[in-house]
């Protein structure tokens, strides 16, 4: 048997107390793409570096080719890395940095033949680069990272390492990069890919290995592989996955069966079964009751088998899977039908196995939901579950429209059942809607009251969760008599979601009830069920919205951090890791301008996590203010008193009559500052800047203007995070934040530009956002919308 290409076995590694790795075990086969994925901190990079010859591990072996490699030793041609860093040198242009240690020997390779091979490399990316003998710090992001890729095709390896190899490129260069894995690994490449990038996994990874805590929790192959799936594994909700799946694939399907037509329900269930189980052919029989002495399966619905199966009855008597599964009342497999005479007619369609579930309503087996595989043998892992789940939708649905054909063709007393199903059905609260069901259920019986009830074991009213009607007491506490010993009461038991109740109707003395009420009431039984359960899929589908969202903005935070802070850590540690060189002198004008830049980047690095922070409490709804009576022209002058010396002297400000204003004082200097700032550096000098403040309809207006050229463009994109000029070096979110600031306070932010200089216009209410403010939060293009905000009075 041939060894793997990787295989990495039993690793450890501690940096210190800190235990990164404990015990890692993976496999990278030859023509295997191989996604290696995790939150930050849980030592993907760590196994990079172990992989890639740059570390020694604690305990465990490092295999290459079935063979151990120390660190330090991977050759050329075996292993090649391209990092998050990119690792260029960047004073060096692009061919020195591609053919840099692929020298093969030569001392003075040829200039032109390595420009034309560095072109046809690129090229390979979809990258075109005029001049190649730029320097590589003055190509932009995306340019660096082909670079960068281009580099590892040089000298094709046995096994190929990517750290987030697109994280920097537009759509085509990433389109370019996933053909030209997808090239090298039918080649017989090995690639090992590192990204947060799940949809991009999801889409070109063979199978993803989920790194948490220090160990590989999860290898998902497909076609089980997807991006929420991973999204789960990654967060260590094991518990909750199951449950993300099933109501990732059957929440719409639950929103489009309140919606379609009766005859359009069974072949959208059946569509939804054949795209959740990846299979061609599906197909639901119904049982129907005739005049033979066994009844008989008529073909309802199907997908990829409907011409073949329409118009063939299945007697119930018969033995494969189908007929089975009705009988016994339980998932039937015939994992061969070669074995069975009468599939005979299947095998022409390349049918090879068959595997039913039956469709089991109140009463009795409703038909049957068969999946026909096409490869002999029992169904796949899981595959029965969700099929189930399915099936239990498609009996509800048939049982409902069973009930309301039987509410047509009776009289005017079993319309009330109709009646019911259509509020528990519509959009009412859950409790007034039951309340109505029930009240409907009692002029339909004609009785003095009915109530569903909980009962303990003694027969004793322990909650009355809805009642209609008024005589009859449903009090806490009170005792119902024995079915039958009551004959003005009536009782039906009820499996709902929270558990058993009672559906009970009684009659005032001397009334009896009406000929039917037992099977109205029991009908109407079998529709609080469906009621309850829609409502526990509803609180479902509800918290799994709250957790998506919350996970996406989690997702968003840790996004921007890694991006935004990227840049100034980098510096940071460029220039501290040059001044702790033990082997070269700085003179103290370098030594100071080093660290004059170290502190200038830790201040825009202080920055960063601040606008990082309230981006994320504007975007998450929980924004804090702390209210309080402000004097606006002791504000203007605190903003105005932040601009720089060089630019203070170009800002007029005009403060008129005004009063004094409920607001966080120090929020809105936050904005004023950052309008004042953007004005005085996004200008050319000389342009001068007017700050006026004024009471127009009850609510504060203060206007931030100047008569510099103008903005060009669409003045909404200004409100969009990430938004910058060519001489911002901050993170993009200043005015998205300042809406936010705004929109916190119950007031607005706007801006309007001309020719002759722009206009912010910054209004609040006199007295302050409202006690009940809409709820809210900031989104891409600054409009308001959903989320929360809390203010502290």
């Amino acid at each position: 048997m041939t060894s793997p290409v990787l295989q990495l076995i039993g690793v450890h590694k501690r940096y210190g107390d800190n235990a990164v790795l404990r015990g890692v075990d993976l496999t990278v086969e030859a023509d295997e793409l191989v996604a290696l994925v995790g939150e930050n901190g849980a030592g993907k990079t760590t196994i990079v570096r172990a992989v890639a010859g740059g570390m020694a591990v604690d305990r465990g072996a490092v295999l290459m080719d079935g063979g151990p490699v120390p660190a330090g030793q991977l050759r050329i041609g075996r292993v090649e890395a391209v990092w998050q860093d990119l690792a260029l040198c960047d004073n060096l242009d692009v061919p020195a940095n591609l053919f840099l240690g692929h020298e093969g020997g030569q001392l003075l390779p040829n200039p032109a033949s390595q420009t034309e091979w560095a072109h046809e490399l690129l090229g390979r990316l979809g990258v075109r680069l005029p001049d190649l003998s730029r320097p590589v710090a003055t190509l932009s992001g995306g340019q660096r990272q082909a670079v960068a890729l281009a580099r590892a095709l040089v000298d094709p390896p046995r096994l190929l390492i990517l750290d987030e190899p697109t994280a920097a490129l537009d759509t085509a260069g990433q389109a370019a990069v996933l053909a030209l894995l997808r090239e090298m690994r039918a080649k017989g490449a090995a690639i090992l890919l590192i990204s947060h990038d799940l949809d991009l996994v999801a889409r070109v990874a063979d199978r993803a290995l989920v790194l948490r805590g220090g160990v590989v929790t999860d290898d998902i192959r497909r076609p089980a592989l997807s991006a929420d799936l991973l999204r789960v594994r990654m967060s260590g909700l094991a518990v909750d996955a199951h449950a993300a799946e099933q109501l990732h694939g059957l929440r719409s399907l639950v929103d489009q069966l309140a919606e379609v037509e009766p005859s359009a329900v069974l072949p959208l269930i059946i569509s939804a079964v054949s795209v959740a189980l990846e299979r061609d052919h599906v197909a639901l029989h119904l049982v129907e009751h005739g005049d033979t002495p066994s009844p008989v399966l008529r073909f309802a619905a199907g997908f990829g088998l409907g011409r073949q199966l329409a118009g063939r009855p299945v007697v119930v008597d018969e033995s494969w899977s189908l007929p089975r599964a009705v009988a016994t009342r339980t998932v039937a497999v015939t994992p061969d039908t070669r074995a069975e005479p009468a599939t005979t007619d299947l095998r022409g369609l390349g049918i090879r196995g068959t595997w039913s579930v039956p469709l089991v309503g109140a009463d009795d087996v409703l038909g049957a939901l068969t999946v026909y595989e096409t490869t002999a043998g029992p169904p796949a892992a899981g595959a029965v579950e969700l099929a189930a789940l399915y099936a239990s939708h498609a009996t509800a649905t048939l049982e409902r429209e069973r009930l309301l054909t039987t509410v047509t063709r009776r009289n005017a007393t079993l319309e009330t059942l109709r009646q019911m199903l259509e509020t528990l059905a519509g959009p009412d609260e859950d409790k007034a809607a039951l309340g109505i069901a029930l009240h409907a259920l009692q002029r339909g019986l004609a009785a003095d009251s009915v109530a569903l009830l909980a009962i303990d074991g003694d027969g004793v009213v322990s909650e009355a969760s809805a009642a209609s009607g008024g005589a009859a007491s449903w009090t806490v506490g009170a005792r119902l008599p024995a079915p039958g010993a009551d004959p003005r009461l009536r009782m039906v038991s009820v499996d709902g979601a929270g558990g058993s109740l009672v559906l009970a109707a009684r009659w005032e003395p001397g009334e009896a009830p009406r000929e039917g009420a037992d099977k109205l009431l029991a009908d109407g039984a079998r529709s609080l069920v469906l009621a309850l359960d829609r409502q526990a899929h509803e609180r479902a589908k509800r918290e799994t919205i709250a957790l998506r969202r919350s996970h996406s903005l989690q997702r968003t935070f840790l996004s921007r951090l890694s991006h935004e802070l990227r840049t100034p850590l980098t510096a940071i540690h460029g220039y501290a890791d040059s001044l702790r060189q033990p082997d070269v002198a700085f003179d103290d004008e370098t030594t100071n301008r080093f660290l004059d830049t170290i502190a200038r980047e830790s201040d825009r690095l202080g920055h960063l996590v601040r606008d990082l922070l309230d981006a994320s409490a504007i975007e998450a709804g929980v924004l804090r203010l702390q209210l309080d009576w402000c004097e606006i022209p002791l504000l203007v002058n605190s903003a105005v008193a932040c601009v720089p010396p060089r630019g203070s002297s170009r800002v007029v400000a005009e403060v008129g009559d005004v009063p004094v204003v409920r607001a966080d004082h120090e929020r809105l200097e936050q904005v004023l500052v950052n309008l004042i700032g953007n004005a005085v550096d996004h200008n050319p000098d000389g342009t001068s800047v007017a700050v006026q403040a004024s009471v127009v309809d009850d609510h504060l207006r203060i206007l931030v203007a100047d008569d510099g050229p103008g903005l060009p463009g669409d003045l909404a994109t200004l409100f969009e995070p990430g938004r910058r000029s060519a001489v911002s070096t901050g993170s993009g979110l200043g005015l998205t934040i300042c809406r936010g600031i705004a929109a916190a306070h119950g007031g607005t932010l706007d801006a309007t530009s001309s020719a002759q200089g722009t206009t912010f216009t910054l209004e609040l209410p006199i007295d302050g956002p409202r006690d009940a403010e809409p709820a809210w939060s900031v989104v891409g293009d600054g409009v308001v919308t959903d989320g929360s905000m809390g203010v502290d009075a």
